[in-house]
């Protein structure tokens, strides 16, 4: 049996990550648990793995798909100033408890801020001067895709130039 290999592991060399699971948000769950049944939650190790990697104290880090706000909590408590955007008032009602929770929690060291939006982040670009790393999760929904949403997209490629194979080997820089 042949180890398995994504197209990715092709193009450049890529490190596996495992990490152990984090039921209600981990060691964070003391500022999210009153989201714990939000039905999209990211591993609490990712997320803070994913902050600590790519950004350095003091830098903002953009969710713009927040849902309960964690990724904000965890980028704030390490020192990084952190954007939260949700469309959905029941979500961005939890992450307002989350910072309020976060301001009021006593810490060792020196926390970032965290800024909850509500509103559709497909409007942001204009809004916001600057941004060191998104990080976030895929929305949570229906993942089969209908005709009427394929022909969207394959419109939508098409009116940028791009087909799903110019798509796919395209290449953007990273940190």
């Amino acid at each position: 049996m042949t180890e398995f290999k994504s197209q990715l592991e092709t193009l450049l060399p890529c490190k596996e990550l495992r990490f152990n699971g984090t039921p209600g948000f981990g060691r964070y769950a003391s500022l999210l648990s009153h989201s714990v049944v939000h039905p999209a939650k990211m591993n609490t190790r990712l997320t803070e793995y994913l902050i600590l990697e790519l950004t350095k104290p003091g830098e903002v880090v953009l969710d713009p798909m927040s849902g309960t706000g964690q990724t904000g909590v965890v980028a704030a408590l390490n020192g990084r100033n952190a954007i939260c955007v949700e469309l959905e008032k029941k979500f961005h009602d939890w992450q307002l408890e989350a910072k309020h929770k976060l301001e009021v929690a006593q810490t060792f060291t020196n926390k970032g801020s965290l800024s909850c939006i509500q509103g559709d982040a497909r409007k942001l670009s204009g809004l916001l001067p600057h941004v060191d790393a998104i990080v976030t999760s895929p929305p949570y929904g229906n993942s089969k895709k209908g005709d009427e949403e394929e022909d969207r997209l394959a419109n939508n490629l098409e009116k940028y130039g791009l087909t799903e194979e110019t798509r796919r080997n395209r290449h953007t820089p990273g940190r």
